[in-house]
């Protein structure tokens, strides 16, 4: 077994907190913003579900490894559930607000790809490292 702080900066479950609070507000605010202030990305096919699945990849990283870090019980399947309903609830917000965004299931899609994505890395990659 390895120490608790073999993720560089995380060495305690409030760094890590904080960190899944912060990524959380990103991903609303990103996801949020009126299209018109988002940059441009020429050339790059389908950036926006990489902005996705890394966003969601990172969020499922991050509040995994913090809930082992606070030695809490892990409910998968609400988690990654809540993760699912967080996608929907912004690409309902995108249809409603007026900023000239949309919703697509592409994006809820790409999100689910990543934090699926991200719980098997969690899963097979790091759950065992943490004491």
């Amino acid at each position: 077994m390895v120490e608790n702080n073999f993720i560089p900066g995380i060495r305690n479950y409030r760094l890590g907190q904080g960190f899944t609070l912060f990524w959380t507000f990103l991903i609303f605010v990103l996801c949020l913003m009126p299209a018109t202030d988002l940059p441009k990305a020429e050339g790059i096919p389908n950036l926006d579900k990489i902005v996705h699945f890394t966003l969601y990849f990172v969020l499922t990283l991050s509040a995994f490894t913090t809930l082992k870090l606070m030695k809490t019980r892990i409910n998968t399947i609400l988690i990654l559930s809540g993760f699912f309903s967080l996608g929907l609830l912004i690409e309902i917000l995108q249809f409603i607000l007026p900023f000239n965004r949309s919703f697509s299931v592409y994006d809820l899609i790409a999100n689910s790809i990543g934090f699926i994505s991200g719980w098997i890395v969690y899963r097979y990659f790091i759950a065992n490292k943490i004491v």
